[in-house]
């Protein structure tokens, strides 16, 4: 699994320097301006944490995680 950013451009999504192979399956969360939501002193805490170590690369394999749930 990847996580990537991009434009809608011409009714296409555009990838920042990402190339997928044709005919890939992805999922697109679009941000919406007027959307709004608030969290938990605590939660914004993780959500901030978690956002600095994607920026760093600390991120987990999507295989590591897969297997820890089958673990459950």
């Amino acid at each position: 699994m990847r996580i990537t950013t991009g434009k809608v451009r011409d009714g296409a999504i555009d990838l920042e320097g990402e190339v997928l192979p044709e005919g890939s399956i992805v999922t697109v969360i679009a941000r919406d301006d007027e959307e709004e939501f608030e969290l938990e002193l605590n939660e914004e805490a993780d959500l901030i944490a978690a956002i600095e170590e994607a920026d760093r690369d600390q991120t987990v394999d999507s295989s590591v995680i897969g297997e820890l749930l089958r673990r459950r």
